[in-house]
Order: C-alpha cells, then structure tokens, then sequence
C-alpha cells in the first residue's frame, strides 16, 4: 500500500490511509483508513483542505472529487483548489466545512451510474447549505488522475469549462431515460426533479 497522511484543515495529522497498489485483488478494500477515533472523524474531514484553502478562499470556488489520488494529481496539475472526501460518502458536515471556505462548489464525477447517483446526492446536501453547486463530468472511463496523466492539466480544464447545474445535469439524465413526449415519462421526470430542491 501507498499511505498517506490525514490532516485537518489546521495541517495536524489525526489519521493515515493506506491505498492498495495491485488493483487485481479484489479481497481487500482499495483503501484502508485509520479507524474513527475523536479526532478522527471521516465525515468532519476533507482532503486537501489544509493546503487548498488559500486558492479556495481566494477563487470562492472549491473542485470536489472522489479519492486522495485524484485530490495530488489535481494539485499537480495546478488545480490547487481541490479537496477530497475521505473514503466514505459525502456528509452535511462536509458540505458545512465547504461553506466556511467557499460559495461555488464543482462536483468532478465519474461517467457511471454510481458516479452521477453519488454526484446528484452531494449536490442536495451542497445546495442545502447555501452553496451553489456545478457538475463537471469526467470522459467515459477516465478518473481525474487519468485525465491528467494521458492527456494534460489543459484536458481538465476543458472539463471544468462544460459544467452543468445540478437541474440541468438531472434532466439530461432524465431525457436519457424517458420519453418526455408521453404523460407517464413527463410525470416521472417531474417527480425526479422535484426531489433535487
């Protein structure tokens, strides 16, 4: 495993985090976390955030992505401003520690289901808080560690131009599924939207 350190917004390490670097084995978690302890609470800390909360502060605008790999290779890149959530589901106070910080979030998710379904999620508990909210959809098959490892910082940003509102990015979804010419379609977007205030 490849461990990394786990600092609070402060830059005080409160836990470590170990990533698998032979993905073949499915018998282990890709990632293993110090356990919860006091200071150590998963849903209270986001990655990065002791070393991006200068950019964030000074842009209004935080990128979210997924794992602490793409969090570095974001940095690398010169997207300074990026954090992580630490290896469990996006929190209220995850979204509340964002609001500290900055106005304008943008989600980078995955092209897949679970990706989009996860990315909707955050966007509720964001909106909720008061923050505005964007989505930035990665390429098919790409994480933003690939992206910028195959084709360059200029490739991400390209990503980060075509963001979408939440409302927006549902209803694409939406007209990917339904028929919006029939009542049943129509009623059952309807009901979708509605759920994402």
């Amino acid at each position: 495993r490849v461990m990394f350190t786990i600092r609070d917004e402060l830059g005080r390490a409160v836990g470590f985090s170990g990533r698998v670097l032979k993905t073949d084995d499915k018998s282990v978690g890709k990632y293993v976390n110090t356990p919860e302890t006091p200071v150590f609470r998963k849903s209270k800390i986001l990655f990065g955030l002791d070393k991006a909360k200068r950019e964030i502060l000074d842009a209004h605008r935080a990128l979210l992505v997924e794992g602490q790999i793409d969090c570095i290779r974001c940095h690398l890149g010169g997207f300074k401003n990026t954090v992580a959530s630490q290896g469990t589901a996006f929190t209220g106070e995850h979204a509340a520690l964002l609001k500290r910080y900055a106005d304008h979030i943008v989600i980078v998710l995955d092209a897949d289901a679970a990706g989009q379904k996860a990315a909707l999620r955050t966007a509720e508990l964001l909106i909720a808080e008061g923050l505005a909210v964007s989505l930035a959809a990665l390429p098919p098959g790409e994480d933003p560690d690939s992206l910028i490892l195959k084709k360059g910082p200029a490739a991400f940003a390209a990503v980060l131009e075509n963001v979408k509102t939440p409302m927006g990015f549902l209803l694409g979804l939406l007209q990917e599924k339904e028929d919006f010419r029939s009542q049943e379609g129509l009623l059952r977007a309807t009901r979708a939207a509605q759920r994402l205030r």
